[in-house]
């Protein structure tokens, strides 16, 4: 009877133990402060198990969602997404939809700015998404665009980008074009893939997404540090 107890305790106690380890993916610290917890300065840090090292935080190149987790912070696109999984406006502040449901047009908000303070408009949106259907990009996710008209042709050599249907009618205004009806067209506004890039920035430095020095970028965080294969760290973004 005492050998039967004592192999349900160390049965327990294994069991225990392992659902600590795979626990262990993502924690709070637990510098207990008065008002809270966080670092020595007062303020909340988050430690996350990434998984593994992101090979681009460039909306176009990225491919998993050990990318993903980092864009979906650093960066914000015409909508979002609630912890409920609704869509609620992100970047655009208001969108309206023609009847036939070919032609969406979204309203920006006012004062929009990129981390590094230069001003965002709806040119990187459109700059952004012919970037990624671009082929020498070679995005992965080049597809989740063949929505909009003339995409996929653009995207596999067959089409020219100036009839890829983005345009931004002015630095508030992107009106998209699609190749059919899309009803959920404004779930796919929320994907990584679907955010903007400065213009400015990847045409000045085309790898400026693999370095937290020259990353830029739109959402409530931004990359302040990357030791690459080790670390990276993200803080709230003042613009």
């Amino acid at each position: 009877m005492k050998k039967s107890k004592f192999s349900v305790l160390a049965l327990l106690m294994a069991i225990m133990l392992m659902l600590a380890a795979c626990n262990g993916g993502s924690k709070e610290t637990s510098n207990e402060k008065e008002g809270g917890s966080g670092d020595s300065s007062g303020l909340k840090v988050l430690n996350v198990n990434n998984s593994s090292e992101p090979g681009s935080l460039h909306p176009a190149n990225a491919q998993g969602t050990h990318e993903s987790w980092i864009l979906e912070h650093t960066f914000e696109g015409l909508t979002k997404k609630t912890e409920e999984g609704k869509i609620v406006p992100g970047s655009a502040e208001s969108w309206e939809i023609s009847e036939d449901g070919l032609t969406w047009t979204f309203k920006l908000k006012d004062g929009l700015k990129w981390s590094n303070g230069d001003p965002l408009t709806a040119n990187d949106f459109e700059y952004a998404w012919k970037y990624a259907l671009k082929p020498e990009t070679a995005a992965d996710y080049a597809y989740q665009l063949y929505y909009l008209k003339g995409g996929e042709a653009y995207n596999s050599k067959k089409g020219k980008e100036e009839d890829v249907g983005v345009k931004a009618t002015d630095e508030h205004t992107l009106v998209v074009t699609l190749e059919q009806p899309t009803p959920y067209f404004l779930d796919l506004t929320s994907f990584y893939t679907f955010y903007p890039i400065n213009k400015k920035v990847q045409e000045e430095n085309p790898k400026w997404a693999l370095d937290a020095k020259t990353h830029v970028s739109n959402g409530p965080f931004k990359l302040t540090e990357w030791k690459h294969k080790e670390s990276l760290k993200i803080e709230k973004n003042e613009n």
